[in-house]
């Protein structure tokens, strides 16, 4: 390969990991790759491609290398447990079409993150929860250096006790997930005031308890989105809640949340701001 860099390997490979398509793409399984020509396997735990048990559970405190994408299918499970570290190199993502369980702890959190010692904002992409996935729970995680931590589309998911940091679109999306899904006592921190914390797309999860910082947005919210908001701390971001209405005059098709009992402060540019709801358009935040 030219090289015992992981990540160095996996950006010029164009298979799975560049399509968010699996099994029609093929993956490039390239573990167990040589420190040189004749050389030895570069030791780790590598990672790549399609779980095929029923049930795969990590090693507690163990750190993998993910050296392209990881699918779980439908019917499949993947178990991250306390003190697990996984790496993505390049831009290697967790993409969820059955059901995932990460279980840190407050003392021992399970942290999926950039492989570089220095990283930066999108090294990878970040977890993606597509319609058919079941059982959802991302429990004391530390999430960092993603293009999009946790990307839900059309699924139910709960995030909660996390850290969710040093992403470079959004800390949570959500497209067309309804009140099912939780976004639970978790602390978003940005560091830059770019990107959203939470991003939701005619989506209307629980939201409750969580601290986001250092955003673009802390919340973003457009289509019909209504979720309940409380007992969350906006504060230190350029927006604390920023609703688009898209110039509909419908009040279904424009967020309606319920927006109580939260500490909104210190935000630059606006608390909240209601935006491009057209004229006539009767919803009341």
């Amino acid at each position: 390969w030219g090289s015992t860099n992981a990540t160095t390997i996996a950006e010029k490979i164009f298979d799975s990991n560049d399509t968010n398509v699996a099994p029609d793409t093929p993956t490039a399984d390239y573990r167990g790759f040589l420190d040189g020509p004749g050389g030895s396997p570069v030791p780790g735990n590598q990672i790549s491609g399609s779980l095929t048990p029923t049930s795969t559970t990590l090693t507690a405190g163990a750190t993998y290398e993910a050296l392209g994408a990881l699918y779980v299918a439908s019917g499949k499970t993947l178990v991250v447990p306390a003190g697990t570290v996984l790496r993505f190199h390049a831009a290697a993502k967790l993409v969820i079409d059955g059901s995932l369980q990460v279980q840190g702890t407050p003392s021992a959190p399970a942290v999926l993150t950039s492989p570089h010692t220095t990283p930066g904002k999108g090294d990878w992409t970040g977890i993606v929860v597509r319609s058919s996935a079941t059982g959802v729970d991302i429990d004391n995680a530390r999430i960092e250096w993603a293009f999009r931590a946790v990307d839900v589309q059309a699924a139910v998911a709960t995030i909660r006790n996390s850290i969710i940091q040093q992403f470079s679109t959004a800390g949570v999306a959500m497209t067309n997930s309804g009140t099912s899904s939780q976004i639970l006592d978790n602390v978003f921190d940005n560091f830059t005031k770019v990107a959203d914390g939470i991003s939701l797309a005619s989506s209307s999860p629980v939201i409750t308890g969580n601290h986001i910082t250092r955003t673009n947005r802390a919340l973003y919210m457009s289509g019909a989105s209504n979720p309940v908001v409380s007992g969350n701390v906006l504060t230190g971001n350029n927006w604390g809640v920023y609703l688009f209405g898209n110039n509909s005059s419908s009040e279904t098709a424009v967020p309606v949340p319920v927006i109580n009992g939260n500490d909104i402060y210190l935000n630059t540019t606006a608390q909240l701001q209601a935006n491009a709801y057209a004229a006539g358009n009767p919803a009341t935040i």
